[in-house]
């Protein structure tokens, strides 16, 4: 809704490099501004290297990264496993998103299961990098970042949200005969 969507208009070719540099500051800076309690993300798959769809260069570390900015504002981060046009590198990228959000370190091959053939050929859980042109300068780059930190610095500030002190405990009633 208004005060609370900014957008970021990137063009095909994204590479990670691009995304981390428009989306942590952007990032940042929103959640210096806003103040959230919470932090929900739809982490989107579509552009992912390898998406039919998504028509970008971005390798899944870099999507990773972008999670690990979201979660270095230590809030309460509820993230959502938004979708793509690639099964397996959805759940690629989701494996990675939980192993950060856990901070463990999850090994690339992965173990035999029912669907496992889907993962060839390299049966493990990184995305094969794209070779689109990229569409993006860095003039264009910096555009979209400048223009989504001037729409951060239309966002009502907020004050940092006071952690929630636990009710003191009451003294039972007594009655005095």
């Amino acid at each position: 809704g208004k005060h609370h969507t900014i957008n970021l208009p990137l063009s095909d070719g994204l590479t990670g490099d691009g995304l981390v540099g428009v989306f942590a500051p952007v990032v940042d800076a929103a959640v210096a501004r806003f103040q959230p309690h919470a932090i929900v993300c739809c982490a989107g798959t579509g552009m992912l290297s390898g998406d039919r769809l998504g028509c970008m260069n971005v390798p899944l570390e870099s999507h990773t990264r972008c999670v690990q900015a979201l979660l270095a504002h230590e809030r309460p981060l509820l993230l959502l496993g938004g979708g793509g046009y690639s099964q397996c590198n959805a759940a690629r990228a989701w494996c990675h998103m939980t192993a950060a959000a856990c901070q463990v370190e999850v090994a690339d091959e992965l173990p035999e299961h029912d669907c496992y053939a889907y993962y060839s050929p390299t049966y493990g859980l990184g995305v094969a990098a794209a070779v689109r042109e990229d569409c993006n300068t860095g003039a264009s780059l910096a555009a979209v970042r400048e223009g989504a930190l001037r729409t951060v610095e239309q966002i009502p500030a907020h004050t940092k949200p006071e952690p929630r002190k636990p009710d003191a405990p009451q003294e039972p009633d007594v009655e005095m005969a």
